[in-house]
């Protein structure tokens, strides 16, 4: 094997590791982060991998309301949760920065 293609599978492995690790991480935070009243949705969190890919998925179906930032509720924007009231968006915003500073410093 040449010595460029080495460093290539090297390289992709070493990233294949930070994206797995991340997405455990973040997967991990929702977890923790999801408020409960019955406990239903914290325990639909969902980690699958689908090729190279990581998805993170919940499918309770008021999960888009309480998750997803600014849904709209009679004029009144509907968002997260008391502890978390802007969503899980900077909880993933957070992760992505974590991911692309991990990934940066692949040598």
């Amino acid at each position: 094997m040449s010595d460029i293609l080495k460093e290539y599978n090297d390289i992709m492995q070493k990233k294949d590791k930070i994206v797995a690790k991340i997405a455990a991480l973040l997967y991990r935070e929702l977890i923790s982060i999801t408020p409960v009243d019955k406990g239903e949705l914290k325990s639909d969190w969902q980690l699958t991998k689908d090729g190279s890919s990581w998805i993170i998925s919940n499918n309770m179906e008021y999960a888009e309301i309480r998750l997803s930032p600014l849904i709209e509720d009679n004029g009144k924007a509907i968002v997260g949760s008391f502890k978390y009231p802007l969503g899980i968006q900077p909880v993933i915003e957070k992760y992505n920065i974590k991911l692309q500073k991990e990934l940066k410093a692949i040598k």
